[in-house]
This record gives C-alpha cells, sequence and structure tokens, in this order.
C-alpha cells in the first residue's frame, strides 16, 4: 500500500508501507510507523520556524547579541541535519523527538497564544491597531473638540473660537485659515474666547501669546 503524507507537494513523502512482518528488501513498517516518522519531521520544521523567529527577532534588535545570533543558527542547522538523517526505522528518536521537541512546539504556541489575547485585550475598540496605554491623550482631547493636534515645531496664530475642558484639562480651540486647532491652555487660561492668540508647540511644551495683529 502507498500512503501519501504532507500537506506540501514539496515536501510529501510517499511510503511503501506493509503490515509488520511482510519484508520486502529494508521495508518494514506500518502505517502508523510512516505516520509518526512524518509527524516527527514536521516538529523538527516547527522547531526550526522557532529558531528563525528568534534569530528574527534578535537581528532587529538596535545592539544584536552576535553570540546569541550564532547559537541560534547553530542550532537550526543542527534540527536541518536531524530532519535529514531521520528514517522511518528510527523507532526510538521518532518516539523522543515527538515527546521532547512536540511539548517545545506547544508550549510556544500557548505563550504566542497568550501573548496575541494579551495585546488584543489592551486594543481600544474606539481606534483599533492602537493599544489603549499607546493613546495620547492630547491627540484624544482635540479629536474630541473636533479639532487636529498641533504638531512639533508648529507655530500658528488665529482667533479663539471656544475654551473647553477635556478630561479635567482646559483647551483654546483656535481657527486658523479654516482649521480647527486645538492647543492645551494649562491651569489657568489667560485667553478667552474671541481672542486672537498665538501658539506654539515644541520639545519643551507648549506656549502661547496674544496675537500680533492686536
Amino acid at each position: 500500500m502507498v500512503v501519501r503524507i504532507g500537506k506540501n507537494p514539496m515536501s510529501t513523502v510517499v511510503l511503501v508501507v506493509r503490515s509488520r512482518g511482510q519484508a520486502h528488501g529494508d521495508l518494514r513498517w506500518t502505517q502508523d510507523e510512516a505516520i509518526e516518522f512524518e509527524c516527527a519531521r514536521e516538529v523538527i520544521t516547527d522547531m526550526m520556524a522557532i529558531q528563525t523567529g528568534q534569530i528574527a527577532e534578535e537581528a532587529s534588535k538596535v545592539e544584536p547579541d552576535a553570540d546569541r545570533l550564532s547559537s541560534l543558527r547553530a542550532e537550526r542547522s543542527r534540527l536541518a541535519q536531524e530532519r535529514a538523517a531521520l528514517h522511518v526505522d528510527d523507532l526510538a528518536d521518532v518516539a523522543r523527538i515527538r515527546t521532547e521537541y512536540g511539548a517545545i512546539v506547544r508550549a510556544r504556541r500557548e505563550e504566542r497564544s497568550e501573548q496575541q489575547q494579551q495585546h488584543e485585550a489592551r486594543q481600544d475598540p474606539a481606534t483599533p491597531g492602537i493599544e489603549k496605554d499607546n493613546i495620547d491623550p492630547y491627540a484624544q482631547a482635540a479629536k474630541e473638540l473636533d479639532a487636529k493636534p498641533m504638531k512639533e515645531g508648529q507655530e500658528i496664530e488665529g482667533e479663539v473660537v471656544d475654551v473647553a475642558k477635556v478630561d479635567g484639562k482646559t483647551y483654546y480651540v483656535v481657527e486658523q485659515d479654516g482649521d480647527r486647532v486645538a492647543v492645551p491652555a494649562g491651569d489657568k487660561p489667560e485667553h478667552e474666547k474671541g481672542d486672537e492668540i498665538t501658539a506654539s508647540r515644541t520639545k519643551e511644551g507648549f506656549e502661547t501669546g496674544e496675537g500680533y495683529g492686536r
């Protein structure tokens, strides 16, 4: 009987399976042994994928650890050699690989699943793709005021069309060339609705003053 195992056509293993005791040449394995052999090969492939992921993660760091990268690459090469050398008759090695590596792969998958769940739990439903803890409160306040936040290095001049509070903080809404721009007013706002003001944003923060035409 011919058994074709594997989803990927490029790596499919075709085995001629005979019942135990029906030997022909050196072929003497059962269908169950053939399936267990292919499962062992697949779990080694999963282990190699784990090494590849860790290599990419380490290499992406600002200062990658050269020794760790070398160790990870060496382990990946060892796994590739182990997979290439494995034979369906290696019953002890097949069992060891499925037990030992299988436990590592399952633990890794559970860890990744838990990390994904934690990531999804941190997402803000109102802003998909942005974690709740990473939301800029100033940008969020500007959004609630139907205005744009100021960018670092930006300077504006215009009329204060609104003075409002969001989450306990006061903001000016300044209209400039048809755009509404939110500007933090500080604890003690110095300007009122209708005033012409200037505003700028630097690395140090925000500064406001009276408009030049005033």
